[in-house]
């Protein structure tokens, strides 16, 4: 049996051929399924770091403020964000920076997935800002909820302490 060398040469392109069909289809498998697991992954994550930066933002900004403010902070979001509004320096820049985050007409914070934040009042020393996380589901600070305390006094209570 003769083999040409036409044939040989057919063979190894039709093998590198099919070797590299079965390799793009494994990189494409790769980069749109589980990278785009990898990528939503990534995407949440961010989502989470940044509603925690938010949480954190208006903590400061209500800490700072009651410094100077003639009344103390309310209790109830609403009034909190209408309190901000009125005696902040740096509340409606930064709100209207991120006004996807701020809901003017009902005074409401929303976190990255589109859900109102929770304040909490545990004592007029604790406050607790609480995003319902990416299940969207309040879950009073447990579960994926994003929890952020704070005294809304510190900086006052510091400053009474050093005079």
């Amino acid at each position: 049996m003769k083999i040409s060398l036409k044939k040989v040469i057919k063979a190894i392109i039709y093998s590198c051929a099919g070797f590299l069909f079965v390799t793009l289809v494994w990189i494409y498998v790769w980069i749109f399924d589980i990278g785009g697991i990898r990528m939503k992954t990534c995407v949440e994550g961010h989502k989470e770091a940044n509603t925690y930066n938010e949480l954190c933002l208006v903590a400061k900004n209500i800490i700072i403020t009651n410094l100077d403010a003639d009344e103390k902070s309310p209790m109830e979001m609403y009034s909190l964000m209408k309190w901000l509004d009125t005696y902040s320096l740096d509340w409606k820049d930064w709100r209207n920076e991120f006004e996807d985050w701020f809901d003017p007409n009902t005074g409401t914070l929303i976190d990255r997935w589109g859900t109102p934040i929770e304040l909490q009042v545990k004592s007029p020393r604790e406050y607790v800002l609480i995003s319902s996380g990416p299940n969207h589901k309040f879950e009073n600070g447990k579960g994926d909820d994003i929890v952020y305390s704070f005294n809304p006094y510190e900086y006052v209570e510091e400053k009474e302490k050093s005079k």
